[in-house]
């Protein structure tokens, strides 16, 4: 996926990241279940009349009986290395009201060829402190692009300061 496209164009297909994620844990053995709701395949009318976080529900519950010291979580996947601006701003309501000690709220950012990359929100929050505004010029979303590898080598965003 194209993290420069606009929220038009990444969502114009089927979503990609969700799909990824799926297969990943589908050839891993991991248990999942979808939870969220699914804004391309699905869409519902009136959607964003909906409280922000019931529209924002976790995309899936993950079990991985083989972990050994987190086998359960929630997931917020993620096609691209964008975060906006609102989303960046309720990840504490998130974690208060999504994450337990035995079940945490991780965000997994999945990309063609590349297992997914999670991270707990705590990450998400350092990189995304770490990054620059930028906005989307066909709906001035603001959004920043965190700091994280690119499927064809390098990274995304800017490297944040040490």
């Amino acid at each position: 996926m194209n993290a420069n496209a606009s929220y038009k164009q990444r969502n114009a297909t089927f979503n990609i990241g969700e799909t990824r994620f799926e297969d990943y844990c589908k050839r891993n053995n991991i248990y999942f279940r979808r939870l969220g709701f699914d804004q391309v395949d699905g869409p519902l009318p009136n959607f964003f009349n909906i409280n922000p976080f019931v529209r924002n529900l976790p995309d899936y519950f993950v079990c991985n009986m083989l972990a050994k010291n987190q086998p359960t979580a929630l997931v917020m996947v993620k096609g691209t290395p964008n975060i906006t601006r609102s989303e960046f701003e309720k990840i504490p309501q998130f974690v208060t009201s999504y994450a337990s000690p035995r079940c945490p709220l991780l965000y997994a950012f999945v990309y063609e060829n590349m297992k997914p990359i999670y991270m707990r929100t705590d990450e998400v929050i350092r990189l995304y402190k770490a990054s620059e505004d930028r906005t989307w010029p066909k709906n001035n979303t603001i959004h920043r692009t965190l700091y994280m590898p690119h499927p064809d080598g390098g990274f995304w965003g800017k490297e944040p300061n040490k």
